[in-house]
């Protein structure tokens, strides 16, 4: 599988962005020591977490870009939960402390199935922590992973289609008390296979969109001072998954509209179809240049076993120009796809 490629903007070097590995099986060290290096970790970057005396049976669970993420059970309700903290380096830099609060508030605001909610939110506040549903499936790069790298093709649509439901809540959702006025919709801005979970409960899969840490109301883009896309001659600082990203996002990442998730959902679709990225990126390759000088390569020619109209909706869904993408809803997307497609599948 792509090596997933993140910039990051505490300088210009690009960091490999690691998935959460959500196993939680009997291999894993022993609970006591993952407990032992949790409050050391802790006590040494943010002590207030020890505060929390509810949550017992403490296990690492992985990281990514900007936390650190854990399995722990409620003393009480006995419920499983993760409980995000903070990337230590990231402790005492006001901007990355600030994205990450905005992480919690954006979580706070998101009541819809398809959407990792925030749990015991009583908990987090003033906090470089926060608690939310753990989802027992893992994610979509666990399932690909577990998969050999694909999905058959009802499989990967019956995730599409929760997923792009999320996202049409997620694009519409109203931001109280943002700036000096409301705002309508968040963009979520790093849509990839890690950041989609999946979570089985009575037998039942429900898919759920996770990680709102580059989620910004993209009506009031621009006016947090949180974000940046500078250029610095040839240098672009940019935020997102590269092989998620559509041209656009790498110009233009404060000000990017809701299509940039769907071009993003698109490539994840086509991951799971294919085992890769719309794009290739060679080793030695200029990363940039394969983003802003090339379109994505035509699915069939991936795997022709794709019928033909499904492929034409979801070539027509990456094809990358850096003013204007194809569909501009997730609402739109999924009809697509359901015309061609998707009256066959059972939801």
């Amino acid at each position: 599988m792509e090596q997933e490629i993140i910039m990051s903007e505490k300088s210009e070097n690009f960091l490999i962005n690691p998935q959460v590995n959500t196993s939680n099986s009997p291999e894993q060290a022993d609970i006591y020591e993952l407990a032992k290096r949790l409050i050391e970790e802790v006590n040494n970057n943010n002590p207030q977490l020890t505060e929390i005396e509810e949550f017992t049976e403490i296990q690492f669970l992985g990281e990514g870009g900007f936390g650190k993420v854990y399995l722990a059970r409620h003393q009480s309700t006995g419920e499983q939960v993760a409980i995000k903290v903070i990337q230590p380096e990231f402790v005492g830099e006001d901007k990355f402390e600030k994205r990450f609060q905005r992480e919690m508030q954006n979580i706070t605001l998101l009541k819809h199935p398809n959407l990792v909610k925030m749990r015991y939110s009583d908990l987090w506040e003033g906090k470089l922590f926060y608690v939310m549903e753990y989802c027992n499936g893992g994610s979509l790069t666990d399932l690909l992973k577990k998969s050999g790298g694909m999905l058959p093709l009802e499989r990967a649509l019956q995730i599409t289609f929760q997923a792009l439901d999320g996202l049409d809540y997620l694009h519409n959702v109203e931001i109280p008390n943002t700036t000096t006025r409301n705002a309508k919709g968040l963009v979520h801005r790093d849509i990839k296979p890690g950041n989609i979970l999946l979570s089985q409960i009575d037998g039942i899969e429900t898919v759920k969109i996770a990680d709102y840490g580059l989620a910004k109301a993209f009506d009031l883009a621009g006016l947090s001072h949180i974000t940046s896309n500078k250029k610095s001659g040839d240098k672009i600082l940019a935020i997102g998954t590269l092989g998620f990203m559509p041209m656009q996002q790498i110009f233009d990442s404060k000000y990017v509209k809701p299509e940039v998730d769907i071009w993003a959902m698109a490539a994840s679709l086509y991951q799971m179809l294919t085992r890769t990225t719309p794009r290739d990126f060679p080793q030695n390759s200029d990363i940039w240049e394969v983003v802003s000088t090339t379109q994505p390569t035509p699915i069939r020619d991936r795997n022709n076993s794709i019928p033909e109209q499904v492929a034409k909706v979801i070539d027509s869904a990456l094809k990358d120009d850096e003013s204007e993408l194809h569909f501009k809803t997730a609402v739109e997307f999924k009809q697509a796809l359901m015309t061609c497609y998707g009256n066959t599948i059972s939801l």
